[in-house]
């Protein structure tokens, strides 16, 4: 699970439509719990409406509203978590207005990549495919900027932003092929191809739609953010540089105290 960034904001001084996302997610999510499982039509999406009702406003509405409403707390969490680490970064190197039409075409993109594959009665809620296309540009604009991470059952970690992004993208592409187990009620439940959609699309928009002055591949500016107090918490396996020997040992103690803390503990 990804939980910091170091990457800190040089051209922009406060990320509003990040933020601003997040709240109105969270604005939405407590207008869901307090409606009950009966949502607005205009913050759910049926793929079917897409060729069946083309002309219906609310069809349109849906095309954008289900970008704004989640299935539960968790993907809630999980989407504002990684639009907080991330969003900040892209929308600074986009700037504002930019940064809302690559959330727009990839929130647009995933919806369309479902309706052209899913069956028609298929219902689409979540941000996932804007934030996909969020991560894309992450992916293009700062691969090597270093992401705080927990992984092997809550060990924290910091890694390239590439391999991350990477590492997820791999896993949607081959649940999306029904690898891992993509195919049983659980899998179905996941829009996979919506993030592999929302993704090419934040590529596409980074690669043809960025600033001329904003480069591809730069490395992170390491800073004290919104997510400083989150980062220090975070164990850090050697320098901001290459895999030294140093580090390695490093690693390889932790792991092993880590490993042998599991056996006593059971």
């Amino acid at each position: 699970m990804l939980i910091a960034d170091r990457n800190r904001c040089v051209r922009i001084r406060t990320p509003w439509v990040t933020w601003g996302l997040i709240g109105l997610c969270c604005l939405v999510f407590l207008t869901e719990v307090s409606a009950g499982d009966e949502l607005p039509r205009a913050l759910i999406l049926r793929t079917g409406d897409l060729f069946e009702h083309p002309g219906d406003p609310v069809t349109w509405l849906g095309l954008l509203g289900h970008a704004l409403s989640h299935a539960d707390i968790f993907h809630l969490f999980g989407n504002m978590l990684v639009l907080w680490v991330f969003g900040d970064n892209v929308e600074d190197a986009l700037g504002h207005v930019r940064y809302v039409a690559l959330l727009v075409l990839s929130a647009v993109a995933g919806a369309l990549a479902m309706a052209f594959t899913a069956p028609p009665d298929t219902l689409l809620v979540g941000a996932s495919g804007a934030i996909a296309g969020v991560m894309g540009a992450y992916l293009l604009l700062y691969p090597h900027a270093r992401v705080a991470v927990l992984a092997f059952k809550g060990v924290p970690l910091q890694v390239p932003a590439s391999w991350f992004v990477g590492l997820w993208f791999l896993v949607n592409l081959l649940n999306a092929f029904g690898v891992f187990g993509a195919g049983d009620e659980e899998g179905h439940a996941v829009a996979w191809l919506a993030h592999i959609g929302g993704f090419a699309a934040g590529l596409a928009m980074t690669l043809l739609g960025r600033p001329a002055d904003v480069p591809l591949f730069q490395e992170g500016r390491a800073g004290d953010g919104p997510e400083g107090w989150l980062w220090r918490v975070a164990w850090r396996a050697g320098g901001e540089g290459d895999w030294t020997a140093e580090t390695v040992m490093k690693a390889a103690l932790f792991l092993g105290l880590l490993g042998a803390g599991m056996l006593v503990t059971g």
